[in-house]
């Protein structure tokens, strides 16, 4: 076995059961395994390898300096020892003071090691900053200015009579830089963008955090095809509104998403498919309306999104064929077949469905107070909104027997951001079943 894969075996059995501090989610070792992995990419040679798997050895196992140096040699153990700070009864403060003066005079070699572990724990907690806000410093000993003062001053001892335009040293002052940046972004968040509404806030950060958890859940599970999200429900219930703000919070999180867009009231349907099929009866018309849907959502099952957002999709046109039967406009035979034919459809393809309902009075009122007209409406008119709410919690119970994910949002006396954080926190609870649910098979 050579030096790196002995060092590598040995770090991960000596920090065995050890976690985090900023993550306690997290094994230890992959901290050690980053900064190994720092230095063999700028190709440094194996022993400063080796001493970064071993860094936090002394610092934080039973093992000590003679014990590596027995095992791993002198340069080795003399590599740990730059990276491992001599007495932890001292405070904080004295101990960074120590490591800061004590590197300036270092060897270049012995400055790697504590370059690469700056850098990753540096480049780590930014992450971790980006999801848990200014709350992530809580869990360390001293606050974000007492971080930001020793990481500048340690950068500064590293690069001390070295080239400063070495590639290791300016990714080091990059880290640093850009962690400077997310904190004053943090605070501005918390501080100035938020600081009148800060229980939206607080729930803004806690569906932050279950994304990012959720994209890692995602990136260590193979899954074959994307989650499909079916959005329907009564018009002015904030549908667009929400598949926007959910498309919009998904892609910034990492996830390749997208909406398939309303059939109906696309530019296709309008100047080609309904002048091609007019001639049709009601009936076959929503036949080959749904068939359109079904077939647009089978093309999207080997694409590489994650998440397809449907707006009113296959339940939508269910529907709209309980609203016919409703009606009089087809008979119990025609709704029979449609229900029959295409709800398995709708089961085999759609894995989240949400409805959002609101009553008429409701409706009109959202409707007329977003737009300046005040002719009658052509299709929001009270007995079509009505008609359409009777059909869709006529088949309420049917679509819950036929799909384990419905969420169904009464609107009334919601505001959209309350419906949209709901809608969201759902999507996530669902989508990590889903994964686990990928992952163990």
């Amino acid at each position: 076995m050579d030096i790196k894969s002995k060092a590598r075996e040995f770090a991960i059995k000596a920090h065995a059961n050890q976690v985090r501090k900023s993550e306690p989610d997290k094994p230890m070792i992959i901290h050690p395994i980053a900064v190994a992995k720092i230095l063999e990419e700028y190709g440094y040679d194996d022993n400063v390898v080796a001493a970064g798997y071993l860094h936090d050895v002394v610092e934080d196992t039973k093992y000590t300096l003679e014990n590596l140096e027995k095992i791993f040699g002198s340069d080795v153990a003399n590599l740990v020892d730059t990276a491992s700070e001599p007495d932890k009864s001292l405070s904080w403060e004295e101990r960074k003071k120590h490591t800061i003066n004590e590197i300036k005079d270092k060897s270049f070699r012995n400055k790697l090691i504590v370059c690469a572990d700056k850098i990753n724990n540096i480049e780590s907690l930014t992450e971790l900053l980006k999801v848990k806000g200014m709350s992530v410093f809580d869990c360390f000993n001293r606050g974000y200015e007492s971080q930001l003062w020793y990481f500048e001053n340690i950068y500064k001892s590293i690069v001390y009579n070295e080239d400063d335009q070495t590639e290791i040293f300016k990714r080091l002052k990059n880290a640093i830089e850009n962690l400077h940046t997310e904190i004053e972004y943090q605070k501005e968040l918390e501080n100035q963008i938020f600081l009148e509404d800060k229980e939206r806030f607080n729930e803004l950060r806690k569906l932050h955090v279950l994304k990012y958890k959720l994209f890692e859940l995602k990136e260590n599970t193979k899954i074959n095809k994307p989650i499909f999200i079916e959005f329907s429900g009564t018009p002015r219930t904030g549908k667009t509104t929400m598949l926007h703000d959910i498309l919009d919070f998904f892609s910034k999180g990492g996830f390749d998403i997208k909406i398939i867009p309303e059939f109906t009231t696309s530019d296709y349907y309008k100047k080609e498919f309904y002048p091609n099929n007019k001639h049709l009866k009601l009936f076959d018309l929503n036949v080959e309306i749904i068939k359109q849907i079904i077939n647009t959502a089978k093309e999207e099952l080997n694409s590489n999104s994650d998440i397809i957002l449907f707006d009113r999709g296959i339940y939508d046109r269910l529907i709209w064929m309980q609203r016919a039967l409703n009606l009089g406009f087809v008979d119990e035979n025609q709704h029979g077949d449609f229900m029959n034919n295409y709800l398995k459809d709708a089961k085999d393809l759609i894995d989240v469905l949400i409805l959002n309902y609101a009553d008429v009075e409701t409706v009109l009122s959202r409707d007329y107070n977003c737009h300046m007209a005040l002719e009658k409406r052509r299709f929001l008119g009270g007995k079509n909104v009505e008609s359409y709410n009777e059909a869709m919690c006529a088949l309420l119970p049917v679509f819950r027997d036929s799909n384990d994910n419905v969420l169904y949002n009464d609107t009334n006396s919601e505001d959209i951001n309350s419906t949209t954080i709901k809608v969201t926190n759902y999507i996530i609870k669902k989508a990590e079943k889903i994964y686990k649910s990928n992952k163990d098979n």
